[in-house]
């Protein structure tokens, strides 16, 4: 592919992921994308792994826009993020502008080499542990927000009917009379 065609593509994935982020649609409790969209982008996110590889052998843009898009599915709705498709978009406009800026590296990716896969999915690598450390980095901050707000109700709800009892009652002075 000629650098003036690579430039075009990526120009034309550049601004339909543009028209993706404005269509985001804000409701009361998330930002969620769009009806439709999010094929496309699940889409767009293998062509452009698959462009990268084909213009750039081993490259680094193709597991970053992978990973922007399945980090950004990691969610409690399993649905792209803003923010993910905010990533992939940097990923792409930076390489727009390193291919911009050195056209030549199209022709030596070019070289002779090995074979690649069709459609292959990157694998996933799990810890050997799971320490809090990876759970801070690689768990949503919307599932901290749930689990805490599950911890502060399960507290509430325990405090709530430990006063109800006569013996807490008794410890603590506190005299619960029943209107009736």
């Amino acid at each position: 592919m000629t650098p003036d065609r690579a430039l075009e593509r990526l120009h034309a994935y550049e601004q339909e992921l543009h028209s993706i982020q404005s269509r985001f649609r804000h409701t009361r409790d998330a930002i969620r994308i769009a009806d439709g969209d999010e094929g496309r982008l699940q889409q767009m996110v293998i062509e452009l792994r698959d462009l990268f590889d084909d213009l750039l052998g081993k490259n680094s843009y193709s597991s970053m826009v992978v990973t922007a898009y399945n980090e950004g599915v990691s969610n409690f709705f399993n649905s792209p993020t803003f923010n993910s498709v905010e990533r992939i978009l940097g990923v792409v406009s930076a390489a727009l502008t390193r291919i911009r800026e050195n056209p030549s590296i199209l022709a030596a990716a070019n070289s002779p080499q090995e074979p690649q896969e069709m459609a292959s999915q990157q694998s996933l690598h799990l810890p050997d542990r799971v320490t809090l450390h990876w759970l801070y980095k690689h768990v949503p901050y919307t599932l901290w927000v749930w689990l805490g707000g599950l911890l502060i109700a399960a507290f509430a709800i325990g405090v709530t009917a430990a006063i109800k009892l006569t013996l807490v009652q008794q410890w603590f002075g506190v005299l619960c009379l029943k209107v009736g």
